[in-house]
């Protein structure tokens, strides 16, 4: 099962999950994980499976023995995804607000604390619940959270993120996480030198450790990221790879999907590639279910789900040619 947490900005110091299950999330409505795997099952189980109608499945719960899950996320092993739940800590009692109006904060969840106080105590409070419970299936088995990550990239609130996850007792499974705007002028992560100690996927990468901070921590490419989780979101429901959404009332997604949508991409050509650039909406400021599930995706990805196709990804690096070759053929 798959988690990732993510802070909103600590003006309103809100702590925000995303729970992952069933049921596609359509974009016509108006998004820091941990995996457990099991192995893959014969194409007739396959077939059986993605014949369950949509909207039968209850909040909370993991839907199949065979599948990949996580929480907030869950997975098959090929990347087909499953919105179990969603929500805010603390909890906000209400179907649709924004950062601007939240009413409950860290701040008042904690009294008698400063701002990385209030923010360690949300993070306690938050992976104690969602880490130490079990999360069952429709056939009555019992799961449990594989990996969770954390956003750590606000500034104010990553060294009690690297903090908080070196001393939980959750530590095990929890991994600071960076989100990295890699734009068509960038160096992309294919290109990335590997160095003793390295842990290496799919645009993401595990550092060794070195530095002050002596805790591992997972860094992703956003731009790639979000591209992969929009295209799971496109997914015809039924489809391997497809991402849904809990429940058959769309009317109560509507937040969800309009933070999930909250931003746009623009093709951008550079040093010889295509990449999709991610860009805010101006009427859409709140985005903080949409990174919660790229990096549920991340987190799905480093405990190996793997889509078809990806697995080979082709990677458009040019060869370096001194001058001296250039001279020599142009000679020739």
């Amino acid at each position: 099962m798959c988690s990732c947490l993510n802070e909103w900005e600590m003006s309103q110091a809100t702590l925000t999950p995303a729970i992952l299950h069933r049921q596609r999330l359509v974009r016509r409505l108006h998004p820091t994980g941990a995996t457990c795997r099991r192995a893959s099952r014969r194409p007739s189980q396959r077939r059986s499976r993605r014949r369950v109608a949509p909207g039968r499945h209850r909040r909370g719960r993991v839907r199949s023995p065979r599948d990949q899950i996580g929480t907030p996320a869950a997975w098959e092993d090929d990347f087909t995804g499953y919105v179990v739940d969603y929500g805010s800590y603390p909890d906000q009692q209400r179907a649709h607000f924004s950062l601007r109006d939240a009413r409950h904060t860290l701040e008042n969840a904690s009294e008698g604390t400063g701002l990385e106080g209030s923010i360690y105590a949300g993070l306690e409070a938050l992976t104690s619940d969602l880490l130490g419970r079990e999360w069952q299936r429709d056939d009555g088995a019992a799961m449990k959270i594989g990996r969770c990550l954390i956003d750590a990239n606000w500034g104010h609130s990553t060294n009690v993120v690297y903090q908080f996850c070196r001393q939980s007792p959750h530590a095990s499974i929890l991994l600071p996480s960076h989100g990295r705007f890699v734009g068509a002028s960038s160096n992309p992560f294919s290109e990335y030198k590997r160095r003793p100690g390295d842990r290496v996927g799919l645009n993401w990468r595990v550092p060794s450790i070195n530095g002050k901070r002596a805790i591992r921590h997972v860094i992703y490419d956003t731009n790639w990221w979000k591209s992969f989780t929009h295209a799971r979101l496109a997914v015809s429901m039924g489809d391997r790879g497809c991402l849904s959404v809990f429940g058959d009332r769309p009317d109560m997604h509507r937040m969800f999907a309009e933070q999930v949508t909250a931003e746009y991409y623009i093709k951008t050509e550079g040093r010889g590639r295509t990449v999709d650039e991610w860009k805010a909406r101006p009427e859409q400021p709140d985005n903080h279910w949409l990174d919660c599930l790229v990096g549920c995706a991340v987190a799905a990805a480093m405990q190996g789900a793997l889509l078809f196709g990806t697995d080979n990804q082709a990677t458009n690096r040019r060869d370096r040619v001194s001058f001296k070759d250039l001279q020599r053929k142009k000679r020739s």
